[in-house]
């Protein structure tokens, strides 16, 4: 049996309390899949060391995720344009900013979608102020 995503248990969640389940084009399921794949770049990331004379390109996966993150949230401003957009530029406070936006409105979607109401209330004002 293969192994489910992450994503895939809460829509097994929704459908077996019979209740919609996510719209995958759209938010928030969306921006949490891609947040997925940030996660799972970041995890399994192998530094390589880079020769003097610029940077090589990157690898084909990394460069459609970076392709995919590019206007989600602003660079890291701490970077050159030289240097590529992952790990480097895509990295900082846009990104922690966004990826704590994104979960914060996927779980308050799902629990909504349960009828459980939305707990965490106390969080909404803390995040909008990052």
């Amino acid at each position: 049996m293969p192994k489910s995503s992450v994503l895939d248990k809460y829509d097994t969640a929704l459908a077996l309390c019979d209740r919609d389940e996510f719209n995958k084009g759209a938010a928030p399921y969306q921006p949490v899949a891609l947040l997925i794949k940030l996660r799972n770049a970041l995890t399994h990331f192998v530094p390589e060391w880079q020769p003097g004379g610029g940077w090589p390109h990157e690898d084909a996966e990394l460069a459609k995720l970076s392709k995919s993150l590019r206007g989600m949230f602003p660079e890291n401003s701490l970077t050159e344009d030289f240097q590529p957009y992952f790990p480097y530029r895509c990295l900082g406070y846009g990104s922690s900013k966004w990826a704590v936006t994104s979960s914060v409105a996927f779980v308050a979607e799902f629990r909504a979608r349960l009828g459980l109401g939305f707990r965490l209330t106390y969080i909404l004002p803390k995040v909008e102020m990052l």
